[in-house]
């Protein structure tokens, strides 16, 4: 629910911007290296771009969300990814396109239908798979022109694991462009390394 009230509002804060991002707190951003990567992409105000995840599970172990994003999988060599949550950037067409769907709590187009029956038959809903990341992949699944930029070799996207970003090359910004899961220390570290660039 809250990416739903999330691009309304950046849309009305900033109603110039070509691309709408949605970031954890606990991301580092070199801003440049992603505003570079996304105005070189042709066609980018329809780009879905972030760290693509593949989900090799199946039965129990995965969550409802999961098992919906499974049944709307995209097509082609998107098959079974999606981006991950922790940081996603969206070209405006695209953001534009989802703000004219009404938003449902529930998991399913079918479910949607039955709860809102005055609905236009042929509305499609934003539904809610319960997790932001498969909640906006079934958001994007019925566009057939998506430009997918799954960037994961400049996105380091792991674990919780303290103090990773020491072994890292510096400055961070110079190789990589996001980091995730950042420790608070980890955090005040590439500050101190910022040699100018963001």
């Amino acid at each position: 629910e809250k990416l739903s009230k999330w691009l309304p509002l950046a849309v009305k804060l900033h109603p110039e911007a070509l691309y709408v991002g949605r970031m954890d707190d606990d991301v580092i951003v070199c801003l440049d290296r992603v505003m570079k990567s996304l105005k070189s992409t042709p066609s980018s105000d329809r780009i879905y771009y972030g760290h693509q995840f593949f989900n090799t599970f199946s039965g129990e172990s995965v969550s409802k969300g999961q098992q919906v994003w499974d049944q709307l999988r995209y097509k082609g060599d998107r098959t079974r990814g999606r981006m991950d949550e922790m940081f996603v950037v969206l070209g405006r067409t695209l953001v534009d396109r989802m703000l004219l769907r009404p938003y449902c709590e529930f998991y399913t187009q079918e479910q949607c239908k039955e709860a809102f029956p005055d609905s236009d038959e042929h509305r499609t809903f934003l539904v809610d798979t319960g997790s932001g990341g498969s909640s906006l992949g079934a958001w994007l699944e019925m566009y057939d022109d998506i430009v997918v930029y799954a960037d994961n070799d400049n996105i380091i996207h792991i674990g919780p694991f303290p103090m990773l970003y020491e072994g890292l090359p510096k400055p961070f910004c110079k190789h990589k462009s996001v980091y995730h899961k950042a420790h608070p220390d980890e955090i005040a570290l590439f500050v101190s390394d910022l040699d100018g660039t963001t």
